[in-house]
């Protein structure tokens, strides 16, 4: 049997691109072969490790409008945040490597994104799925955590951080989206793994369904280390003359957020994050330029810059908006 494991990755700082080794690294342990497929380039001494690689620069994100929002309800304010979505650049990415895997010849492939490190026996419990879905004559297979719901229409959901089958069955159900315009033409949600339930669950006789999150499956694993909305830093509007400038590292968040703050250039703050920590901040419309330097566990990730200015509070309102309860 041609069996594949299909990783998406976008890499663009030095702890993405060493987890996304390391991924690597420990699926070769496998008799998988492996395919790598990226809308940002990845350097030679990584993407080698893989049998085939795919790079597409195109990596369209969808509108703040057309992306699932975020909502933060604490005990004295609330936060409604709303953030260009890679909902798009994934199944722009699904629909050509399995494409790919399909005009090659392969029996089955796993798609994941490329934040997973398996356990040495979750590698053996993770082939044993592919086993059991040939075994019961299934087509695919989906995780779909029997307790979880999406919030807006309290639907299930089959995960799409990692989900496998075979390739000719997963292509036919369903055409993924690969620009704006069919994306709005399938009528794509708000939600990935919610659009996934409700493309595929009509057909759910044919799936082998494992009703837990794969973070709960592969329990001696580390799963979804990137995990979207882990730590949030943004400035959203408040009022026609303030901003507030938000920052919240969530509670299922095992790690430890430093961020260094400058005001015009000069640090004014350093300030450290636990589970379930937040601070908020309120500033004037006056053109200040705020530089954000994050840290993960004591590792630079990336910095966000905020310019407060009148002419940015359409894109502060856009961004979210603060109030309190």
């Amino acid at each position: 049997m041609k069996k594949l494991i299909i990783l998406h990755s976008y890499p663009n700082n030095k702890k993405q691109l060493d987890v996304l080794s390391t991924c690597l690294d420990i699926l070769k342990k496998t008799d998988y072969d492996i395919m790598l497929v990226s809308h940002y380039p990845i350097p030679h001494s990584v993407y080698k490790k893989a049998n085939y690689y795919i790079f597409d620069e195109d990596n369209t994100l969808l509108p703040e409008e057309a992306s699932p929002p975020l909502h933060y309800d604490f005990e004295d304010f609330q936060i409604n945040l709303r953030a260009k979505n890679h909902a798009l650049a994934i199944t722009r990415s699904m629909r050509k490597s399995i494409s790919f895997a399909k005009v090659l010849g392969y029996d089955f492939f796993w798609f994941m994104e490329a934040d997973c490190h398996f356990s040495d026996n979750d590698l053996i419990r993770f082939d044993a799925l592919r086993d059991q879905m040939f075994i019961e004559e299934k087509d695919m297979v989906f995780f779909k955590p029997k307790d979880f719901r999406e919030h807006m229409f309290n639907s299930q959901v089959y995960e799409t951080l990692i989900f496998g089958g075979k390739p000719l069955y997963f292509l036919t159900k369903w055409k993924q989206p690969i620009t704006i315009n069919e994306w709005m033409e399938s009528k794509m949600n708000h939600m990935l793994e919610y659009d996934f339930y409700i493309k595929y669950k009509e057909d759910e006789i044919d799936f082998l369904i494992i009703n837990e999150h794969s973070s709960d499956y592969f329990n001696s694993s580390d799963i979804n280390i990137f995990r979207y909305g882990s730590f949030i830093c943004e400035a959203v509007y408040y009022n026609n003359e303030q901003v507030v400038i938000f920052r919240y590292n969530s509670t299922y968040n095992k790690n430890v957020y430093k961020t260094v703050t400058k005001l015009d250039g000069i640090q004014v703050d350093e300030s450290h994050f636990c589970k379930g920590c937040y601070t908020y901040s309120f500033h004037d419309v006056r053109g200040a330029r705020f530089d954000i330097d994050i840290y993960e566990n004591d590792v630079y990730s990336h910095t966000k810059t905020f310019i407060l200015t009148e002419e940015n509070l359409p894109l502060f309102r856009k961004k979210g908006v603060f109030k309190f309860n």
